[in-house]
């Protein structure tokens, strides 16, 4: 929330994610509790002008398929995007591919999360004047010196 503080304060815009991930973090311990507090940070901002919060689950290798689903159903229930790294390196796709048996978009596109994310962006980018979603189908080369 102090992101979305310092967002709102600059006069500036941003679609701000809490992370979900399956192990403990400063904000939260579990899903229950990272779901509480998400249910705090989405009534705060919700509606805001500039500052649109998100459900973030970090990628489909640090969030087990339950985590991943219970994002989804918040993000819909609440009209939120969703926001998730997907499909970044090979070992992530290797990771997915043996837990899951399908790569890291097949598996969020099973569970319709991909497609909610990408949705529930383009309408928000719609609204407010702004380029529509891009997914991107791979990682991009780091530039040089960063």
């Amino acid at each position: 929330m102090r992101a979305a503080r310092a967002v709102d304060k600059a006069g500036l815009r941003g679609v701000l994610g809490e992370t979900f991930l399956d192990f403990p973090v400063p904000d939260h311990k579990d899903l229950a509790a990272a779901l509480a507090y998400m249910e705090t940070f989405a009534s705060r901002w919700k509606g805001h002008p500039r500052v649109v919060p998100a459900v973030a689950p970090h990628a489909p290798y640090t969030c087990s398929k339950e985590t991943l689903l219970a994002c989804r159903d918040f993000a819909q229930r609440h009209g939120l995007p969703l926001l998730i790294h997907v499909a970044e390196t090979q070992e992530e796709t290797k990771t997915v591919g043996e837990k899951y048996g399908k790569t890291p978009v097949a598996l969020l596109e099973d569970e319709r999360a991909a497609r909610h994310s990408a949705r529930s962006a383009d309408r928000i980018c719609s609204r407010r004047r702004l380029p529509p979603v891009t997914l991107a189908p791979r990682a991009l080369p780091r530039p040089t010196g960063c």
